[in-house]
C-alpha cells in the first residue's frame, strides 16, 4: 500500500509539471504571436478572422466593416449607441461603464475621472502613473516615452532620435542592414539582399526559421505539432 501511495504522489507531481509547462508554452505562444488585448496585430490583422476585421466585424480602429463606428444593429466596437445607450439597455457595460468609460462615480477603470486625477486626490495612481501611463518623468511601465524612447533615448529599433543606431553616433543602420525607416543599406528598399524585412520577415510573412507572425511554418504546423485551424488560416 504504501508503494502505491508514493507511486501516486510521483505520479501527481509528475502531472502537474507538465500541466504548468504547457499552459507556460501556451501563454509564451500568444506572447511572441504579438497580438494586443482585443486580438490585433501591428498589422491591424485580427488573430481570429485572419483579416483586418474581428469576430463582430470591426477593425483595430474600432470601425464596422459597414464603413461606419456602428454596427448593421446600430451599436459601436464597446457595445453602444449614438446615444450613448448600450445594448443592454443601460447607460452602463457589463462592468458598469459609460460610452466615454466612466463609471457612476465618475472614474475610468484606472480610478481617472474625466479631468485626469485620480481617485487619490492626485494626478498618479498608486504606482506613479497618470492618466496616459507615464509616470513624472513621462516614461510609461515599460520605460518609453510618449514618442517610444527608453530613459536612455533609443527607440524599440534601437535608433536615437536623429537616426542614429546604439548609444554613439557611427552608423546609421543597425547590424542587419536597417536604418530607422526600414530600408536596407544594399537594397534600398525593406528587403535585405535574403529577402527579409527589418523584422526577420519575407515578402511571404515567414521567418528565418520558417514561422510566421503567429508561429506557423509554410505547411500549416507550429513548432509544438499543432496545425492552424483551415478557418483562421491567412
Amino acid at each position: 500500500m504504501k508503494l502505491r501511495r508514493d507511486w501516486w504522489r510521483r505520479t501527481r507531481a509528475a502531472m502537474l509539471v507538465v500541466v504548468a509547462l504547457l499552459l507556460f508554452i501556451a501563454l509564451q505562444g500568444a506572447a511572441l504571436a504579438g497580438y494586443d488585448e482585443d486580438g490585433f496585430d501591428e498589422d491591424g490583422i485580427h488573430r481570429d478572422t485572419g483579416t483586418r476585421y474581428d469576430p463582430e466585424g470591426f477593425d483595430k480602429n474600432g470601425y464596422h466593416e459597414n464603413g461606419t463606428r456602428y454596427d448593421d444593429d446600430g451599436y459601436d466596437y464597446s457595445g453602444f449607441d449614438e446615444n450613448g445607450m448600450h445594448e443592454n439597455g443601460t447607460p452602463y457595460d457589463s462592468r458598469g461603464y459609460d460610452e466615454y468609460g466612466y463609471d457612476r462615480q465618475g472614474y475610468d477603470e484606472r480610478g481617472f475621472d474625466e479631468d485626469g486625477v485620480h481617485q487619490n486626490g492626485t494626478m498618479y495612481d498608486g504606482y506613479g502613473y497618470d492618466e496616459y501611463g507615464f509616470d513624472e518623468d513621462g516614461y510609461d511601465e515599460n520605460g518609453r516615452d510618449w514618442d517610444g524612447y527608453d530613459r536612455s533615448g533609443l527607440d524599440r529599433h534601437g535608433f536615437d532620435r536623429d537616426g542614429w543606431y546604439g548609444a554613439s553616433e557611427g552608423t546609421t543602420h543597425d547590424p542587419y542592414g536597417f536604418d530607422r525607416e526600414g530600408k536596407h543599406i544594399e537594397t534600398h528598399g525593406a528587403y535585405d539582399p535574403e529577402g527579409y524585412d527589418w523584422q526577420g520577415y519575407d515578402r511571404d510573412g515567414y521567418n528565418r526559421d520558417g514561422y510566421d507572425k503567429d508561429g506557423y511554418d509554410r505547411s500549416g504546423w507550429d513548432r509544438y505539432g499543432n496545425y492552424r485551424d483551415p478557418d483562421s488560416a491567412h
